[in-house]
């Protein structure tokens, strides 16, 4: 899995992020939520999504729609039941991929409860959720190359899982 599909908050915080995965040789395309469903109807399994802030709405979703390799939130703002939950409340377990959640410890707008709620929803079968930093700033701030090594090694995880999980040929 060599493909990214990153989904931001409209902020200058994800260029970072991409310019570490494309110099990890990752494909980095930061398309729109309609080019990024086509792009996982044509091959779902070699995809990561990855989202952050509100961009982790459009990464959840096509996960729940597709069969894509890994599924990255960075910052997800969950509330648990109220309006802004989402659809995915209940389709979460639709959700297969490699699953990683990293969080910051105090900030008001993410709830630890959500992401609790959100990681006993989904269905995949590795999930892991990481709390670093005080609040969505700082985790881009002061907790960027933590938060890079993180992802990166994540990503590579699931490559290595990924291949054990193949049958041998015959």
């Amino acid at each position: 899995m060599r493909v990214c599909l990153l989904f931001g908050d409209g902020q200058a915080q994800e260029g970072a992020l991409l310019r570490t995965l494309e110099r990890a040789n990752f494909a980095v395309c930061t398309a729109s939520y309609i080019r990024a469903q086509w792009i996982c109807a044509q091959s779902a399994e070699e995809i990561a999504l990855i989202g952050s802030g509100a961009g982790c709405r459009e990464a959840l979703l096509l996960a729940e729609r597709y069969a894509v390799g890994a599924l990255i939130l960075i910052g997800c703002p969950l509330r648990p039941r109220c309006r802004g939950f989402w659809r995915a409340e209940r389709d979460l377990f639709s959700v297969v991929a490699d699953f990683l959640l990293v969080q910051p410890g105090d900030d008001p707008r993410m709830r630890s409860r959500g992401a609790e709620i959100l990681l006993r929803s989904i269905g995949s079968a590795y999930a892991r959720r990481v709390d670093m930093g005080k609040d969505f700033t700082d985790l881009w701030t002061n907790c960027k190359i933590p938060l890079f090594d993180e992802i990166l090694g994540f990503l590579e995880g699931c490559k290595e899982r990924k291949e054990l999980a193949k049958t041998a040929k015959s």
